[in-house]
């Protein structure tokens, strides 16, 4: 066994169904649906490149044992998460200076 493999692969071994082809789980990855949440408290993750606990899926990414992947589904304007990485506010407000049906004017921080 592998000790790391990249998202995708990981996703077509885990869930062969849903993810068929190497082509499938990238889709799903751009799509900025999948997360992972790293185990940073084992033994091992010191050897690991250093990382958030949680974080957006790339294709890139690799996955190393402990590791858990969350799936996150559309819903409206906002994505939530289904299991894994909740979703959390920005750490800052934004003031709506303006809006209407079409358009909103924000001023943002600088």
């Amino acid at each position: 066994h592998p000790m790391n493999v990249t998202l995708p692969a990981a996703l077509m071994l885990l869930d062969p169904e849903t993810y068929p082809t190497q082509s499938k789980a990238r889709k799903s990855i751009r799509q900025r649906s999948v997360c992972i949440l790293r185990d940073d408290t084992s033994p091992s993750s010191a050897s690991l490149p250093p990382t958030k606990f949680k974080e957006l899926g790339k294709v890139i990414s690799r996955i190393y044992p402990g590791d858990k992947i969350g799936f996150q589904r559309r819903a409206g304007s906002d994505y939530y998460a289904v299991q894994g990485v909740p979703y959390r506010s920005p750490p800052f407000e934004v003031p709506v200076v303006y809006e209407d049906d079409y358009m909103a004017i924000v001023n943002k921080p600088p």
